[in-house]
């Protein structure tokens, strides 16, 4: 990490974010262009070179933000006036969020009788979603980009943000699914590799959403996307703690099915909900250039300075 992965950031001119810009001016782009050929044709001294190998070991790289540290402290919770950006932190952090807590109860549920597993044995039943894990993160390196492409040559050459929203179907299946037949294995006693081969199918449907509602927020909202993804992690582990309060307990009193169909049931809200994002996702980023609630509180999103 020290040696050979350097900071990859460097700071552009906005014009050429035009992904993120609402206004184009390539009159402009156009004289900053010439002046960056008339800055290469100059002598080595007078120009930015690159930098050395041991400049690239700092620890810091310089300034890629003008905000002062207040700002920069409140712009991840200002993101959330963001009603995509509050949809993806929420719906990802349940959904990795009960996955954790089939790993808060599975050395109460398979440690005594009638399983009296060992400490080990319970710790094989995690290759079953450690392969669907890998399953997930390959199918989505396969399918994600050839999606889109065809999405967009159907919508006459046009990318949507949106079409990065077609692998929620997946995930609304096997999530769903594997919520459910968890629960109900826990319930019946299904023997421990039948629930392992369903755990694998309930992470290959969590990572799949996981993915493709982080990979919309990138494309539809990269200019807070520091901010969403910081709010993401914030999310999940104060959502993780607070489980490990409650979760072990729920499924003595109420029993696999009651706690695993509550969690079937939220999810299947909150998945369901990016039908009307698919919708109206386009609609709503139009909304929001316009009345970006980050710009009216002083703040600024930290992407357009930065390039990679």
């Amino acid at each position: 990490m020290i040696l050979f992965c350097p900071e990859t950031s460097y700071n552009r001119d906005a014009l050429y974010n035009l992904d993120t810009n609402s206004t184009e001016d390539y009159d402009k782009l156009a004289k900053l262009e010439h002046k960056t050929l008339d800055q290469e044709d100059s002598t080595p001294t007078e120009r930015t070179t690159r930098k050395s190998f041991r400049q690239r070991l700092a620890p810091a790289g310089g300034i890629y933000s003008s905000d002062n540290l207040i700002r920069l402290i409140l712009a991840p919770f200002l993101s959330l006036t963001n009603l995509a950006a509050l949809w993806v932190i929420v719906m990802s952090g349940l959904l990795v969020g009960w996955y954790v807590a089939v790993s808060f109860i599975m050395a109460q549920w398979f440690t005594p009788a009638p399983y009296n597993y060992s400490a080990a044995d319970v710790g094989y039943l995690n290759v079953g979603p450690t392969i669907g894990g890998l399953f997930a993160s390959v199918f989505m390196s396969a399918v994600s980009d050839p999606i889109i492409r065809f999405a967009a040559k159907r919508n006459k050459g046009i990318y949507e943000p949106e079409f990065r929203l077609f692998p929620m179907v997946v995930c609304f299946i096997f999530t769903i699914l594997g919520l459910a037949l968890y629960g109900y294995g826990l319930q019946s006693y299904w023997t421990p590799p039948v629930t392992a081969i369903i755990h694998a199918m309930l992470l290959f449907g969590i990572l799949v959403g996981a993915i493709a509602s982080s990979a919309y927020i990138l494309d539809a909202f990269r200019d807070m996307s520091t901010e969403v993804f910081i709010m993401m992690m914030a999310f999940k582990n104060f959502f993780f703690y607070g489980m490990s309060y409650y979760v072990n307990n729920w499924i003595v009193r109420g029993g696999p099915m009651q706690m695993f169909g509550c969690f079937t049931g939220i999810s299947a809200l909150f998945v369901l909900l990016g039908i009307p994002m698919y919708l109206l996702g386009k609609r709503y980023r139009g909304f929001w250039a316009r009345h970006n609630f980050m710009r009216y509180a002083g703040l600024r999103a930290q992407a357009p300075a930065v390039g990679h």
